[in-house]
């Protein structure tokens, strides 16, 4: 549900800023919207997911590799975004990353398993009845 207001957020983003208004402020309140929603929804996700998700015996190397991929995508929107709002506009930039946020809404209903009160090997477990 927090990912698709995210999604919402910065869909509703997308009109505010290609108009050429005085207020700065009815363009921030969405960014400020998805700021918050990300910070206690998909933000925190990755890194639960990274952990808890690969086998005991792989988690280390897993782990790695995940963490290498949070931040690979992270660096990727922190170099893209400032060159999107200048080459493309803010309207077309808060569209474009509103189109990438929407798959996380049906990948973590879909996806991912409900692992509160589990442990790591019941999650494990888990996987392997799915493979």
């Amino acid at each position: 549900m927090d990912s698709l207001v995210c999604c919402v957020a910065l869909f509703i983003d997308q009109p505010l800023s290609s108009r050429q208004s005085d207020s700065g402020l009815i363009v921030l309140l969405p960014i400020l919207l998805f700021i918050a929603c990300f910070a206690f929804s998909l933000g925190p996700l990755t890194w639960i997911v990274i952990s808890e998700i690969f086998p005991n015996r792989v988690r280390g190397r897993a782990m790695s590799v995940g963490t290498f991929a949070v931040w690979g995508g992270c660096l990727l929107v922190a170099q893209t975004f400032p060159w999107l709002l200048e080459k493309a506009g803010p309207a077309f930039t808060f569209w474009l990353y509103a189109v990438l946020v929407f798959p996380a809404i049906p990948l973590t209903i879909w996806l991912l398993p409900e692992t509160k009160g589990r442990t790591l090997e019941d999650i494990e477990n888990g996987w392997r009845k799915h493979a």
